[in-house]
């Protein structure tokens, strides 16, 4: 102690000593390793969407975005309601049974033609040209 005086060791441990109880009244979050809630949980219960069960290859984007955590980390749960025959792909939709598909776009766009309310987002994709009727454009028609 030939540099650093009596009084400065007892400053520095009382301060060290203020930290270590502040942060035990106050209950710091870093100093509860067994904490289980962390910065990125979410508190409130999940949106659940509905969708047909699939045992083919159009599981794949499904699955993987899953499993990868993404609906989770948006707040989503995917409900399976089974399979589903192709044909009754649209009706399930229009009668609520399922809130969200997959499949080619002419079946929705038949649908959609045909008077189906329906709302289609696809991954990429090409607008029809100005030629074909506006009905089967993204940018309206009635």
């Amino acid at each position: 102690m030939s540099r650093i005086g009596k009084k400065t060791w007892w400053f520095i441990g009382g301060l060290l000593a203020l930290i270590v109880t502040l942060a035990a009244v106050y209950e710091i979050p870093w100093t509860h390793a067994d904490s289980k809630q962390g910065p990125l949980e979410i508190t409130k219960s999940p949106f659940e969407m509905k969708t047909r069960t699939r045992k083919d290859c159009s599981l794949a984007p499904w699955l993987v975005t899953e499993k990868l955590g993404y609906f989770e980390q948006e707040g989503i749960k995917l409900v399976y309601t089974g399979e589903t025959q192709p044909a009754l792909w649209i009706p399930s939709l229009l009668r609520g049974d399922n809130d969200v598909d997959s499949g080619h776009p002419n079946t929705f766009g038949v649908a959609i033609a045909g008077g189906a309310e329906l709302t289609g987002v696809v991954r990429g994709g090409i607008d029809p040209s100005e030629d074909v009727d506006p009905k089967f454009r993204h940018s309206g028609g009635s």
